[in-house]
């Protein structure tokens, strides 16, 4: 079973690696970011669902909505907030920075170790 999803107040990370936009599929929309996730927002239970599937930890971003961070091969499922809706699409940042300072995307700083979150 899939593990909650932990939203951050913030999205760290060093480097947009892929911007996506949502794709209908009956109750479904589905954003994939080549080699690094999907986020699914499921219309009929009201979820979020995120898989990251690449090699790296990765912060999902829906656009100013929410931020989920995730570990390599990990995946989580949430109900859905108000705000995560698939107009908004999805972007995908690196997490692996090294020591660097960093602005998120709701504008605050961030310090990032190198094995950032």
């Amino acid at each position: 079973m899939a593990a909650e999803c932990t939203r951050n107040c913030g999205c760290a990370g060093c480097g947009v690696v892929s911007s996506v936009s949502f794709v209908q599929s009956g109750s479904k929309w589905t954003a994939t970011a080549p080699n690094w996730g999907t986020a699914v927002l499921n219309d009929d239970d009201n979820t979020i669902t995120v898989t990251n599937t690449g090699s790296k930890w990765a912060s999902f971003n829906l656009y100013g909505a929410s931020c989920i961070t995730l570990e390599a091969g990990d995946t989580c499922t949430s109900t859905r907030l108000s705000s995560e809706v698939p107009s908004r699409g999805l972007m995908v940042l690196r997490t692996d920075c090294g020591q660097l300072l960093t602005g998120n995307a709701f504008g605050s700083w961030d310090e990032l170790g190198s094995t950032a979150r």
